[in-house]
């Protein structure tokens, strides 16, 4: 298993409230470099994002999630650790499922930012087939 994917399968601790949600996005750009970023509707980029990019690319998380998610806690942002994170990910608003687990198929996040090179976190279904699901082997 790579680096990467060890990683997005580790320990998180979610965010639960929108002020601490806002706070963690503005302490970000106190460590803008080295970040990769993922879009899981695209291919991962493979090169670290700028400085420039890293901050806009926040923001407009930010702004989606100020735009699209109207409740006053958050359970859309998981961080490694919180005061020197090296990786998080991000639900959207409007997909979030069953993001606390319960799930066999749980939805990808949105966005990751990692500051280890990204892999594709394709869900493969066909992988599993029919029996195997019936009786989780």
């Amino acid at each position: 298993m790579s680096n990467f994917i060890e990683r997005f399968n580790g320990r998180f601790n979610g965010i639960m409230n929108l002020e601490e949600c806002y706070e963690f996005f503005n302490s970000l750009k106190s460590n803008p470099c080295d970040w990769y970023f993922y879009d899981t509707d695209e291919s991962p980029y493979l090169e670290t994002l700028s400085k420039e990019s890293f901050i806009l690319t926040i923001e407009e998380i930010k702004n989606i999630i100020k735009t699209d998610h109207s409740e006053s806690f958050c359970g859309l942002v998981y961080v490694d650790d919180l005061n020197n994170p090296e990786f998080f990910k991000i639900f959207h608003p409007k997909n979030m499922g069953k993001t606390c687990g319960g799930s066999d198929n749980p939805p990808l996040p949105r966005w990751v930012f990692s500051k280890t090179l990204p892999e594709s976190l394709e869900i493969k279904q066909e992988e599993a087939g029919f029996l195997n699901r019936l009786f989780k082997l």
